[in-house]
């Protein structure tokens, strides 16, 4: 059964209800409050008959059967004159269809009757009906008004409260089902939701509540997508430089030496590794993540990254310098800061045209090492600058579907740079290029 239909007859069968009770109420309250009032008049009546008839008798005319029967009809009596013995004199009947009524239905007075020497002449035995509404046919008529009209009343308030009932669950039920409607076009995937107040507390809660889910699933649907896209491009630059390789080696331009194989190596291990860890791009606490620390030569470790990206560098004839002052020795874990400059330097690349220039340097400082990343690529406005660590977080869609952006790769790589202590920063102008400084403090 459908809400609005419950509500509906629920609420009439409550309505018919109070109605009825009110209806019975009044009538019981009306019946007893003029009942009484006609039982004191008829009291009052009845004294007024018994004092005139008292006096009647002790008048010199005595009592005349006329009077006594004006009195039976006027009031709707039955009168019984009897004498001191007994003895039924005369018989005046003016209760209508007397022959209905039992004798139980009738209530009985007597009257002694004295003469004008105060002696007694008989007595008078007065029946009338005990129920006060079939007393008089104006009383009895007036409560069958009296039921007529509440039974009108009746009619009318349940019509009218039916309608209002109807409309009433109409301004309750048309909001449950646009949150119903609301609920179908999130299953179909439709987030894009029109914000309703329908005036109603609860209802604007749950409908607040829906279109906050609505927009957190069309987030979620819209980082599902960019993440996938971003997967791709992270993996793309370890597989180009495997196949750039294995090509060039196929085509006899690259020699299969050992420094080659090497390379090849420490590219697939790398590859393996980023698949590994792209479940944990999805974990906040990065900070629980094993840390391997080695004692390394620095510029060694630059030089095979940077020999890993040659091929990619000679395909987009990129002018690709190293300026490394001296050697250095620093205590890190390999594999991270590996991804670490390996994303830095494949955002570099994608973010430079044909024929562009790649800078890094590095610089051996009393506390600590200075490794900057230049290029003279498309650059980042200062808006996007403060979000580009951000997870899924993408620079210029457009532009980042030619390029590649700044996508998982950056999250990653702050991640880790946080992980080992490191710090990294931006410097960028649009149309300018980019530089990415990474800080390796020194172990104290």
């Amino acid at each position: 059964m459908k809400l609005s239909s419950k509500l509906n007859r629920g609420i009439i069968i409550l309505l018919v209800l109070l109605i009825l009770a009110s209806l019975f109420t009044s009538l019981y309250v009306l019946k007893n409050s003029f009942g009484t009032f006609i039982q004191i008049e008829r009291d009052k009546s009845f004294e007024q008959i018994s004092s005139d008839l008292k006096r009647i008798a002790q008048s010199e005319s005595g009592l005349n059967p006329l009077i006594l029967e004006n009195y039976a009809q006027n009031e709707n009596l039955l009168i019984e004159l009897y004498t001191n013995n007994n003895q039924l004199v005369s018989r005046y009947d003016g209760i209508r269809n007397l022959e209905k009524y039992n004798k139980k239905d009738l209530l009985e007075i007597k009257i002694d009757l004295l003469d004008q020497y105060g002696s007694a002449i008989g007595y008078l035995k007065i029946n009338y009906i005990a129920d006060i509404f079939s007393y008089d046919e104006s009383i009895s008529n007036f409560q069958k008004e009296i039921v007529r009209n509440h039974t009108m009343i009746f009619i009318v308030s349940l019509l009218l409260g039916s309608i209002f009932v109807l409309i009433y669950s109409k301004t309750i039920t048309d909001p449950i089902t646009d949150i119903k409607r609301k609920t179908r076009e999130l299953r179909k995937g439709n987030f894009d939701l029109k914000e309703t107040n329908y005036n109603v507390f609860e209802l604007d809660e749950l409908s607040a509540d829906i279109n906050f889910l609505a927009k957190t699933l069309n987030q979620q649907e819209k980082r599902r997508i960019d993440y996938a896209h971003d997967i791709a491009h992270e993996l793309r630059t370890p597989i180009t430089n495997l196949l750039l390789h294995l090509e060039g080696i196929k085509d006899q331009i690259i020699d299969a030496d050992e420094q080659t194989i090497n390379t090849l190596l420490t590219e697939t291990q790398r590859l393996s590794i980023m698949i590994d860890k792209l479940e944990d791009s999805f974990n906040q606490n990065n900070e629980s993540e094993e840390i391997k620390l080695e004692k390394i030569e620095l510029e060694s470790l630059i030089e095979d990254i940077t020999n890993s990206f040659i091929p990619l560098l000679k395909e987009k004839n990129i002018n690709f310098t190293q300026v490394l002052t001296s050697k250095s020795y620093i205590e890190t874990d390999p594999t991270k800061l590996k991804q670490i400059l390996s994303n830095l330097i494949s955002n570099a690349i994608k973010a430079v045209e044909y024929g562009g220039d790649i800078t890094i340097s590095h610089d051996k400082l009393i506390n600590r090492d200075i490794i900057m990343i230049r290029d003279n690529g498309v650059g980042m406005d200062q808006e996007s600058l403060s979000h580009i660590f951000d997870r899924f977080y993408r620079v210029d869609s457009a532009r980042n579907r030619e390029i590649g952006g700044h996508g998982l790769g950056l999250a990653i790589t702050q991640a880790y740079a946080d992980l080992l202590g490191y710090n990294i920063g931006v410097n960028s102008e649009p149309g300018k290029g980019s530089e990415f400084i990474l800080t390796i403090p020194s172990k104290k």
